[in-house]
């Protein structure tokens, strides 16, 4: 093994990790099947129980007070004080459910406060003289939310369409007591038992209009980062790499992305005869399961590899001559010359009797067959066979080259992919003693002599592997769930090498939203400025939920916040109206309304 076949391997297989199954085997192809994710129903259970544990469970309403100006003809107006509560939430389950390339998202639970203090004291339109003190507290009430999700495929681009949340509430009873407002509300509830539903989804709703657009931007920023086109620059060999959708399904089978792509070299070697192709098993996509690779493994995310896009880049990579490795040059730069003295004394002597103490030599590699991978249900699950490879000492006799010897290099490195906490670490395994060269020529020397250069690769390759892991992924999950231990499973048809995950959503901790206040809100105009943090619920900021300075999460699309969009409430004037404070102006308004007498109306 040398310095240079070391690098080669690893970049093969690390290839390997990013893409596609190949229409054609030709140098230069690439696949159009190779690298898939799914998320099975057990899946989508996991984020959306994640989901429900990452709602707020709580929203806080600042102590707040002011005054209304409910009618021109108050003499004075009513000023007003509300004791902090906070809006309890409850999310009894998150349900993601595919069917027919769209995705949709319920939510289900119950909302509910703490018990507060509302105090009023002053005129406000059919009330006058008012000094109250009025128990606060929202009655349990359900909820539903509904938002659906589509994806499509344009192109080698996929298309997201996100529709804004429905929401609906159960009719809310009175959050009022103990006083005079609390009967006023509770003969307005008579009337529209949604009076109070309706203000709540005042203070919602336009919180959640354009949350479809921040959400389609977020998934087409993430999407489009699975498209690549890269050019590399191999050791001397060049070649590029691209990567693309090529499948996007939303079915019962959950949620399946499909890429393809592949290496295409910048030119063919002559080092290699390329014009067989790579034969490849054009086996199709993999059978997407509720289990893992035909087994009764239970998973929440898949991991499919093909082995045709494996195959196929180490056929263009070997067509391309990254694997014709000159040793002598390789070895002279880790600083061993050698020499016909050096190889007298590692081939046992009489080389230099043959051929002289100054005879040229030349060690070279030549791979005569293309590499393949080799997929495993053991560890670890992937290895590189190299093909035919060959070492060969070539030299000079009576002013002719000639060929020394030549040995089948014999290995087959392996490649473990393992999760570290929240890492994929990609190694390479590889020891001397896995090295094992078979004589296969010797017209000029006696045979036994690959017992010395074996003892050379004892020295050499040590020193040539690397101490640290090939590469680290971070393998990022939603919402910051941990991510269990990945199990690789080969397909029945020894196409695919799937690695198979699970997702532990207890993991995940609540956001924490910033309170509201109600302080300002009147019947003249006044509103009320509630700041739904919409980065931190998509998972920016101090969350720590996956989006950085280049997702978006800093004014970008990916956790773009949107603005409130003013909606008319069923009720009252079309503000944003919360909880209680405007109940007093829209109460006495209803009842200015009705040709009914001041004395009815406080009774």
């Amino acid at each position: 093994m040398t310095r240079r076949l070391l690098p080669a391997i690893w970049t093969v297989a690390t290839l390997g990790l990013s893409s596609g199954l190949a229409q054609a085997a030709e140098a230069g192809a690439t696949v159009d099947q190779g690298l898939a994710v799914h998320l099975p129903q057990a899946g989508l259970d996991a984020v959306g129980e994640a989901v429900a544990r990452v709602v707020p469970q709580a929203l806080s309403v600042e102590a707040s007070g002011g005054e209304l100006a409910c009618a021109d003809d108050d003499a004075a107006p009513l000023t007003w004080a509300l004791d902090a509560l906070d809006l309890l939430i409850s999310i009894d389950r998150v349900a993601l459910t595919p069917a027919d390339g769209t995705l949709d998202l319920a939510l289900y639970g119950t909302l509910d406060s703490t018990d507060s203090t509302l105090d009023a004291t002053g005129d406000c339109s059919v009330f006058t003289d008012l000094e109250e003190a009025c128990g606060v507290r929202l009655p349990t009430t359900a909820l539903e939310a509904h938002m659906a999700l589509s994806l499509s495929l344009d192109g080698d681009a996929i298309t997201v369409a996100a529709a804004d949340p429905t929401l609906s509430l159960s009719p809310i009873g009175n959050p009022l007591s103990d006083c005079t407002l609390a009967s006023a509300v509770g003969s307005v509830l008579g009337q529209d038992p949604l009076f109070v539903s309706d203000l709540l989804a005042g203070l919602v709703e336009p919180q959640l209009a354009g949350l479809g657009e921040s959400i389609e931007a977020a998934a087409g920023d993430a999407l489009t980062a699975a498209s690549l086109a890269s050019s590399l620059d191999l050791l001397g060999v060049q070649a590029d790499l691209t990567l693309a959708p090529t499948l996007v399904e939303i079915s019962d089978r959950g949620v399946v992305v499909g890429l393809g792509g592949g290496v295409v070299p910048g030119a063919l070697s002559t080092c290699v005869d390329a014009a067989d192709g790579a034969p490849l098993t054009e086996a199709g996509w993999p059978v997407f399961g509720a289990t893992a690779a035909g087994s009764s493994l239970p998973h929440h995310a898949g991991i499919w590899l093909g082995a045709d896009f494996l195959d196929q880049a180490l056929y263009n990579l070997w067509a391309a001559g990254l694997l014709c490795v000159d040793v002598d040059a390789l070895l002279a730069d880790a600083g061993l010359a050698i020499d016909a003295g050096l190889l007298d004394s590692l081939l046992g002597g009489g080389f230099t009797d043959l051929f002289g103490d100054d005879a040229p030599v030349s060690l070279v590699l030549v791979p005569g067959t293309p590499p393949t991978a080799v997929l495993d249900d053991d560890v670890p699950p992937l290895a590189i066979d190299p093909g035919h490879l060959q070492l060969e000492l070539w030299t000079v006799l009576d002013s002719r080259e000639v060929r020394v010897f030549a040995a089948d290099v014999e290995v087959r490195p392996g490649i473990d992919l393992a999760l570290d906490g929240d890492t994929l670490r990609v190694e390479l395994l590889l020891e001397p003693d896995d090295i094992r060269l078979v004589e296969s020529y010797y017209e000029h020397i006696d045979p036994g002599f690959s017992g010395g250069l074996t003892g050379l690769f004892d020295t050499l390759v040590p020193s040539l592997l690397p101490d640290n892991p090939l590469l680290s992924i971070q393998v990022p999950a939603p919402l910051g769930m941990q991510v269990g231990p990945l199990t690789w499973l080969v397909s029945d048809d020894g196409a695919w090498l799937g690695g198979f995950l699970l997702l532990d959503p207890t993991t995940v901790t609540p956001l924490a939203v910033p309170g509201c206040s109600l302080d300002g809100v009147g019947c003249d105009g006044g509103g009320v400025d509630v700041e739904l943090d919409l980065d931190t619920l998509l998972g920016c900021g101090d969350a720590g939920l996956g989006c950085d300075g280049a997702s978006g999460c800093d004014g970008g699309a990916a956790c773009a916040a949107t603005g409130a969009r003013h909606r008319a409430a069923r009720a009252g004037r079309g503000r944003l109206l919360v909880l209680l404070a405007l109940m007093l102006g829209v109460v006495g308004r209803r009842f200015s309304r009705r040709d009914v007498d001041r004395g009815e109306r406080s009774s």
